[in-house]
């Protein structure tokens, strides 16, 4: 069988060459190929072929390495990328929802309460309150990315226009003064809309909890146009559009957080 072991290995070999992806998928791509080719080569030699003939046929069933890698690269954006990012962002994702949570809940207590007084524990409290609350931004930035490399290229228009607006969040709200915090709100909720849409068309992350979380933005635009129909105050309603947000947030990013090392779909080393 090392006369049969050396044909295959030359085939991946080539096969590894002409696969200009990420290494991680090729990794994957390669194993997969090396798997179904000695299965394949059991199969015939166990039905009377001999060995050398039985891995000739399997490659040739498999076909050419330019042809298979061709066909993958034009199925790579239909993969969902490798799970060991998305795990870490899936982590983060929670992580850091709590850590903004806790941040912003103690930077109105008097724990970050500045007191003025000399001393080595001057303004820890304050300095607790912001490093959380960076900390949890940091965090839920990095499993925004986490969620952008998972779903790739099929993120489409809309999930690029989503990113943009999340990372231009904090400059864009600036102008508006006194009314930043709301802007902000609004510029985030919107870039979460955005991305919300073609990772629900996806269809890697739980559906019901990706339109929890597009269903908050949704909700307060409704309560926005509601107030103002009625000339009512927004901002006393504005909250009942939090909990779904979050509860689909933490569903999302719990499911990135289980995921495998790697999940494909039907790809052309399993269609072989």
């Amino acid at each position: 069988m090392a006369r049969t072991d050396d044909v295959i290995t030359d085939y991946l070999d080539q096969l590894r060459r002409v696969v200009p992806a990420n290494p991680t998928l090729v990794r994957t791509m390669v194993a997969e190929a090396e798997t179904h080719l000695h299965d394949a080569t059991q199969r015939h030699i166990v039905n009377g072929m001999d060995p050398d003939a039985a891995v000739a046929r399997a490659i040739e069933e498999f076909g050419p390495p330019d042809v298979v890698a061709q066909s993958f690269l034009g199925s790579r954006a239909e993969l969902p990328r490798p799970g060991r990012m998305s795990r870490s962002a899936g982590r983060a994702g929670v992580a850091g929802l709590v850590a903004l949570v806790v941040g912003l809940v103690l930077l109105n207590t008097p724990l970050a309460e500045v007191e003025h007084k000399p001393g080595p524990g001057d303004d820890i409290g304050w300095g607790i309150s912001v490093g959380l609350t960076s900390a949890g931004v940091a965090m839920l930035l990095f499993a925004i990315v986490g969620m952008t490399v998972r779903l790739g290229r099929r993120l489409g228009r809309l999930g690029v226009i989503g990113n943009v607006v999340l990372l231009l969040a904090l400059p864009l709200s600036l102008p508006f003064g006194y009314g930043g915090l709301y802007a902000l709100a609004a510029f985030v909720a919107l870039g979460f809309a955005l991305l919300a849409v073609p990772a629900y068309r996806a269809g890697d992350l739980p559906r019901i909890a990706v339109g929890l979380v597009l269903a908050g933005p949704v909700i307060a635009v409704l309560i926005v146009a509601l107030t103002e129909l009625l000339d009512g105050d927004a901002s006393e309603y504005l909250m009942l559009a939090v909990p779904p947000v979050i509860v689909g947030w933490v569903w999302m990013n719990v499911s990135l957080a289980r995921e495998p090392h790697h999940r494909f779909g039907q790809s052309p080393l399993s269609m072989a």
